[in-house]
């Protein structure tokens, strides 16, 4: 197939790696490193595993970045290439409506494979092997993107979340749990998590808001045991899960429990860009 991926700007961060004379690839496809074998490979001969998310989750790990040089699999030699992740590319999408900071993961081609250089909109952290770095206002079905490998000396993607804890919040108020909170940089709000710590009784809603905006992904705290975890990602649809250096966050719990109490926990990722 014809490449849609082009290097658009930012140096890359190269590493190099072994190519077996016997494996072809394109320029731009999406790489990863078979440590069995001992050499890179495209996302096409990633080994199936389950279904697309176990596969999509298990290839992350091995991504190395994007080729920037082609091979027909009919070389004389192995050889060696080196291979940049961490810059700003261009790739084809599966039609979404991006907005800088939205979640991009490996897209599935038909059968039993993943896509060598086509990336699909995705809603959680672990599925995420970069981010869009371009407002889009309608569908597109290419997207600017910065990726990253976890060989870089950053780490992936993952690398990049941090944590807000808020402990012991009353889930018997119809209050705010936080208010007033500013990130002091440019972020997008990821998940939100909550670990019962005193038994609750009845279901408690969480609503978090940016300024005076409330998010549509909302965090329900069911009453099912102290320690238990329940996660809830978050893709805002209006873009209210990404906050400027001076937006406030507040959390409102509407106090439906009759009693207990849970640690609240907030994952977010800093921004290198916002437009």
């Amino acid at each position: 197939m014809g490449s849609v991926h082009r290097h658009l700007y930012r140096a890359p961060r190269l590493v190099e790696y072994p190519v077996s004379k016997d494996v072809d690839f394109e320029v731009g496809d999406l790489m990863w490193w078979d440590a069995s074998a001992g050499y890179a490979k495209p996302l096409a001969d990633f080994t199936w595993d389950t279904n697309e998310e176990t596969t999509r989750r298990n290839a992350l790990s091995q991504f190395i970045g994007v080729a920037m040089e082609r091979r027909t699999g009919k070389e004389g030699n192995d050889s060696t290439m080196v291979v940049p992740s961490g810059c700003v590319f261009e790739f084809a999408l599966t039609s979404a409506t991006p907005t800088i900071g939205t979640l991009l993961g490996f897209e599935k081609a038909s059968g039993s494979n993943l896509e060598n250089q086509k990336l699909q909109v995705v809603t959680d952290l672990a599925d995420a092997v970069g981010y869009c770095v371009k407002r889009y206002t309608s569908a597109t079905t290419t997207v600017q993107c910065v990726l990253f490998s976890p060989y870089d000396v950053e780490g992936g993607l993952q690398s990049r979340a941090d944590f807000l804890t808020l402990g012991a919040c009353d889930l018997n108020a119809a209050a705010n749990i936080l208010s007033g909170w500013t990130f002091k940089r440019r972020v997008k709000l990821l998940s939100i998590t909550s670990v019962e710590r005193t038994a609750a009784t009845l279901n408690s809603v969480l609503t978090m808001y940016n300024g005076a905006n409330a998010l549509d992904d909302t965090h329900t705290v069911t009453a099912t045991g102290v320690g238990t975890a329940l996660r809830t990602t978050i893709s805002d649809a209006n873009s209210r899960d990404l906050f400027q250096h001076d937006d406030t966050l507040r959390i409102y719990c509407d106090g439906t429990a009759t009693a207990g109490t849970a640690d609240v926990i907030i994952e977010y990722m800093p921004l290198a860009y916002i437009a």
